[in-house]
This record gives C-alpha cells, sequence and structure tokens, in this order.
C-alpha cells in the first residue's frame, strides 16, 4: 500500500437545505472532480472535507466560503475484503492515532481511495508502505 500526503479543503458554512449543492455546483462548473467527501453538522454549521482533481483550483474557487486547508494522506487501494484492516493495523503497531478518515468503495476491481490525517502523517506513509 502507499499513501501520499495531499491536501483537504475543509468548507464550513450555513447548515441549510443545499449546502452541499452550493459547493459541488462551484466545482462541477469549473469541471474539478470531487475524489473523496466526507460531511457533517457541527453547531448549526456544515463542514464538508474534500480532496479533488484539483485542489488548488478548488480552493480558488470556494474562496467566498469559509475554507481552510489540512494536511492529509490520501491512499489509493484495492477494494478487497481486509484492506482497511490491514491498513489500521500497521498504523496501530507504528503507534499511529488518525484523527479523522473517509474514502470511497468503488465497484469491485477498481481501486478505493482512503483519505485519513494522523498524529504523524510522515511516519503514517512510512508504516502503511511496509
Amino acid at each position: 500500500m502507499k499513501g501520499v500526503k495531499s491536501t483537504e479543503i475543509v468548507v464550513s458554512l450555513e447548515d441549510k437545505a443545499g449546502a452541499l449543492g452550493q459547493i459541488t455546483s462551484l466545482l462541477k462548473q469549473e469541471n474539478i472532480n470531487i475524489r473523496a467527501v466526507s460531511g457533517w453538522v457541527q453547531q448549526g454549521k456544515a463542514v464538508i472535507r474534500l480532496v479533488s482533481s484539483d485542489n488548488q483550483k478548488a480552493k480558488e474557487v470556494l474562496s467566498e466560503l469559509e475554507t481552510e486547508e489540512k494536511e492529509v494522506v490520501v491512499v489509493d487501494m484495492e477494494n478487497e475484503v481486509g484492506k482497511l484492516d490491514s491498513l489500521s493495523a500497521k498504523l496501530a503497531q507504528a503507534g499511529i492515532s488518525m484523527t479523522h478518515v473517509y474514502g470511497t468503495t468503488p465497484g469491485q476491481g477498481q481501486s478505493a481511495t482512503l483519505v485519513f490525517a494522523s498524529d504523524n502523517n510522515d511516519k503514517a506513509i512510512e508504516a502503511i508502505a511496509v
């Protein structure tokens, strides 16, 4: 398994109907693909984390909204039973604690994308490469 450092964009906006659509519409207009996304509501705010095909351009497109960038590790891995368990075990053995995780699970035969952040992303990349 190979992980690479990347950035995610964290968008915070008012929790209302269409909040996610506000983001996706802006990205669609600029032909930016969302590779992975996670969202929730916290204290009246919709919080969306995403990794896109062009994070720099996405951040510019979303500049009217409250955004920040966070360092993450992105892993493209086989979509097979036990792959996430293997990754989790490697991180645990290295004493690495994840702060958050999300990903995609495409159809059989296609790779899944996992996005996570940890207390030591450099060490995490080394640990999962073994």
